[in-house]
């Protein structure tokens, strides 16, 4: 944990997808899931490859 990056995130029911952003660093939906604990990983996965 030698580079940690601290950010605020929202997540919001769209239908049947939960749709999770983060605002300070994008204003387009970062993952889009069937649940709010996919849509979690997913979002920390294409956080942690976009800033190795």
């Amino acid at each position: 944990m030698q580079n940690e990056i601290v950010v605020k995130s929202f997540i919001y029911q769209e239908g049947t997808f939960y749709i999770l952003i983060v605002p300070s660093i994008q204003k387009e939906p970062i993952a889009k899931a069937k649940s709010q604990l996919e849509v979690r990983r997913k979002a920390i996965n294409i956080l942690r490859n976009n800033y190795k």
